[in-house]
């Protein structure tokens, strides 16, 4: 069970720490750029959800 969901990108995880740990990367800048639509994101879990769209 993963009760502790991000609220930027929807992943879930196990205890808040992990969450903490997690969200740490979306308070950077955005590193991961979509090469179809130029959109960007702070973390590739978020970049790869979003690839889906092109499919």
């Amino acid at each position: 069970e993963r009760p502790y969901v991000c609220e930027d990108c929807g992943k879930g995880f196990g205890s808040p720490a992990h969450l903490r740990q997690h969200r740490r990367g979306h308070a950077g800048a955005k590193r991961y750029r979509c090469g179809r639509c130029a959109k960007e994101f702070r973390c590739e879990e978020s970049l790869q959800q979003h690839l889906l769209l092109h499919t």
